[in-house]
């Protein structure tokens, strides 16, 4: 699947929403069918950040909720349950990268 700007709503500009698409290209292949499927399923971007937790980080935000549950062996899966920020993630790796979702 090609990922493009119309996947990501973000108040960035062109330049950086290209970035944004570059970035993406560093996801480990699980990652990347986390968030195809998503996409396909209808859930958008919202963001896309490097450098943390650590320097090559690729972090990936959605706008919704996780529209499915995805069992794939190398993924970690986590919820942060607090009330500044109630998110479900699937990582992996070092440097971690993410997709984060909002929880429902």
């Amino acid at each position: 699947m090609e990922i493009t700007y119309r996947h990501i709503t973000s108040n960035k500009l062109p330049n950086d929403i290209m970035k944004s698409l570059d970035l993406l290209e560093a996801l480990n292949v699980d990652l990347r069918t986390v968030l195809e499927s998503e996409l396909e399923s209808g859930n958008l971007i919202s963001d896309v950040f490097t450098g943390f937790p650590d320097k090559d980080s690729v972090r990936v935000a959605l706008n919704n909720p996780f529209l499915k549950k995805y069992s794939l062996e190398k993924l970690n899966y986590n919820e942060e349950v607090d009330p500044h920020y109630n998110s479900a993630e699937y990582s992996i790796g070092s440097p971690v990268n993410s997709i984060s979702a909002p929880l429902s």
